[in-house]
């Protein structure tokens, strides 16, 4: 059934309304206020019939010390009344508030006039809507604030501030920070059916901003002063948070088709320059200006591992934040859920820039995985073997530089892991050069696994490619 629509009340119906409560309140006062005066003229009667006959006396009557505090507290409340009653007729008088801003700027009183916040903050979304949907050029907006608004006001769980984020709006974050918004004002309450936009009730606008990625807001809001060290309701702080916004990010591959959360189909370097260079300048600031870093722990959202910082920037080719991590205090052996170092990562990821820095740094190269004792070269090896294209030109370039640097360091090309050397993960990864490779630098062609298997034996029950065979004939 539609709903049925009725004619808004007359102005005469209205003011009849008005002066009825009027009339009301103050008849319901003034029976109140008689009934005390009545009391009053009642006692000092009898005070009066009681002292009679002592002719003398003319001391002055009193009343009891809590009568005033029943007085006092009845002022309170009607200063309190008198206030929430401006409250509720403020709406009222914002629909039809109209002012000659020229005049009292010329007068030198509108900072006073602005001090106010007159116009409500229900008005002030309206305007500010229109202009972020482009409906307006904000005139209206910036009038609004320039009179004085609430600008820190909840309307459907939102201050201005992190509306104009939500819309990724920079004129408007300006306008509004420079207007003197809350930097800390917190989500509220959203609405029920509120369209989730990744609004979480708690958050402060600068949390907003690194969940929602817009990386030139956060960077503002940081030099603007927004505190960095406030948690979510989850008890993540801000960098905490950002990091996991930049994963999303930069790695756009999706998750790792393996299924082992190496997700080697990612490259940092093929990101957009401008896009990094933002995101890197945030993270710096953010690094440089939080506390307790070093245990600070990060939840990838594509990856299982729970990562430090160096690990995480080490992933994502970030060698300026590794430095400033380390020089932080976070240390560079630890380890991520999945018992890796940063430099076991950075290794089987290909990337040598990465492992000469971590080794110039002190990367401890002989430290294995936690948990299956692989080396680092073994853990390269069987990590490769799990995706088709590691076998690529590309990647492999990056590999054998890899692989180069570490042996040139000292990795053990003969080191042992669950019985098996490293040459014989090298062969069902089946890549000839990498074969070739670890035999040119000593592997041992006739260790055994703990079957008694050769890795010749083993090349033939993988069927890897002739050059392999050729490489491991005896």
């Amino acid at each position: 059934m539609a709903q049925r629509s009725y004619p808004s009340p007359t102005i005469d119906f209205f003011r009849g309304q008005l002066d009825a409560l009027e009339a009301s309140l103050v008849s319901s006062l003034h029976a109140q206020f008689e009934m005390v005066r009545k009391l009053l003229r009642k006692e000092e009667k009898s005070c009066a019939a009681a002292t009679a006959a002592a002719a003398a006396s003319a001391e002055t009557q009193h009343v009891y010390l809590d009568d005033v505090s029943c007085l006092e507290r009845a002022e309170g409340t009607g200063k309190k009344f008198l206030k929430k009653v401006r409250e509720d007729l403020h709406p009222f008088f914002s629909r039809r508030f109209e002012i000659d801003l020229g005049f009292l700027l010329e007068q030198g009183i509108g900072e006073a006039v602005h001090a106010l916040r007159a116009v409500d903050a229900e008005t002030l979304r309206k305007a500010q809507s229109e202009f972020l949907k482009g409906a307006t050029d904000g005139e209206s907006f910036r009038l609004l604030l320039k009179v004085g608004a609430d600008v820190n006001g909840l309307v459907e769980g939102q201050t201005a501030l992190i509306r104009a984020i939500v819309a990724a709006n920079m004129a408007a974050v300006e306008m509004l920070v420079d207007d003197g918004a809350d930097l800390e004002g917190k989500v509220g309450e959203l609405p029920e059916g509120f369209v989730d936009v990744g609004l979480v009730p708690g958050d402060t606008p600068l949390i907003v901003a690194c969940r929602l990625r817009q990386w030139v807001i956060v960077k503002y809001l940081i030099a603007k002063g927004a505190d960095v060290e406030v948690c979510d309701g989850g008890g993540l702080k801000v960098l905490a948070i950002a990091c996991e916004a930049v994963e999303r990010e930069l790695d756009t591959a999706g998750e790792d088709p393996q299924g082992g959360g190496w997700t080697l189909q990612y490259n940092p370097q093929t990101v957009d320059p401008e896009v990094r260079s933002t995101v890197g300048e945030c993270l710096k600031e953010l690094v440089k200006k939080t506390s307790d870093i070093a245990s600070m722990k990060i939840r990838p959202p594509l990856r299982y591992a729970e990562d430090t910082l160096v690990h995480f920037f080490a992933w994502h080719g970030f060698e300026d934040l590794v430095l400033l991590s380390l020089s932080r205090g976070v240390d560079i052996d630890s380890l991520d859920a999945s018992g890796f170092t940063a430099f076991h990562t950075s290794a089987v990821r290909g990337q040598p820039a990465l492992v000469k820095l971590l080794i110039a740094n002190g990367a401890d190269i002989s430290k294995r995985n936690h948990y299956t004792n692989y080396s680092v070269l073994m853990i390269m090896m069987s990590v490769s073997a799990m995706y088709p294209f590691t076998k690529g030109a590309d990647f492999m370039s990056s590999v054998l530089k890899v692989l180069e640097i570490l042996v040139g360091h000292g990795a053990d090309v003969n080191a042992r892991a669950e019985g098996r050397t490293v040459l014989f993960e090298a062969v069902r990864w089946g890549v000839p050069e990498v074969v070739k490779f670890l035999i040119d630098r000593g592997a041992d062609l006739q260790a055994q696994n703990t079957l008694g298997e050769t890795p010749h034996a083993v090349a033939v029950k993988f069927k890897s490619p002739p050059e392999i065979f050729e490489l491991l004939r005896p």
